[in-house]
């Protein structure tokens, strides 16, 4: 299966098969990624796309609350950059982002 990166949890496993995704609750999509049922999570809560200048992955918050991106808090509006293995919190949903090896 062929992906741009993994989005792991404990039971959960999302692969980012598009250079924007977004990320929330209650829909689905080939560009929406499920975080799964919890009310402090928006139904667009954060949006994952490649920066193409930098050359990275990007995670911006979207929602009212504020996420985790490697311990920091992001509020409404503000991005981080994503490395491999970078840990999130979103709602009550601890995460990895992940990058491929290549091999």
């Amino acid at each position: 299966m062929e992906a741009y990166a993994k989005i792991l949890g404990k039971d959960f496993q999302a692969f980012v098969r598009t250079l924007r995704v977004s990320l929330g609750r209650g829909r689905l999509g080939p560009e929406f990624i499920d975080l799964g049922d919890d009310p402090a999570v928006s139904r667009v809560q954060a949006e994952v796309f490649w920066d193409q200048e930098k050359r990275v992955f990007v995670i911006r918050n979207l929602g009212r609350n504020g996420i985790m991106c490697n311990k920091k808090l992001l509020r409404s509006g503000e991005f981080s950059e994503l490395f491999n293995k970078c840990p999130l919190k979103i709602g009550k949903f601890c995460l990895y982002f992940l990058l491929p090896v290549k091999g």
